[in-house]
Parts: structure tokens; C-alpha cells; sequence
């Protein structure tokens, strides 16, 4: 299986506007790339200030990436 790496980038892209649209904290990127076997290439981690907020990021990733 290959890797198409411009789809990746849009999702990658399309996950970073949807945590920012809500106002997500502290994004971090972690790349995966480097490990052999994995099953994705990137790993985000954000957090929000309320329970509303972070199910609202985790809604607006959905919408974007879709």
C-alpha cells in the first residue's frame, strides 16, 4: 500500500482549521512518518476549556475534514 502524501496533507490541513475555527489550545503535531507500521502518519492533540468546547472541536474537525 502506498502513501499519497497530498492527501495527507489535506486532512492534515482540513484537522488544524477545524480545532483553530473553535479556538482549540495548545495543537501539538506529533509525525508518525518516521515508525515503521503505524496506522496513520500524524497524531494532533488540542484541548479546549470546557467539555462544550472540546465535543465543538471534535464536530468542526468532522465537518472540515469531510
Amino acid at each position: 500500500m502506498r502513501k499519497v502524501k497530498g492527501s495527507t496533507d489535506k486532512i492534515l490541513e482540513g484537522v488544524l482549521e477545524g480545532i483553530q475555527r473553535i479556538k482549540g489550545k495548545e495543537i501539538i503535531i506529533i509525525d508518525l512518518n518516521s515508525i515503521h507500521h503505524t496506522e496513520c502518519g500524524f497524531f494532533v492533540i488540542c484541548h479546549g476549556t470546557s467539555t462544550t468546547q472540546t465535543n465543538a472541536i471534535a464536530q468542526s474537525v468532522e465537518e472540515t475534514v469531510k
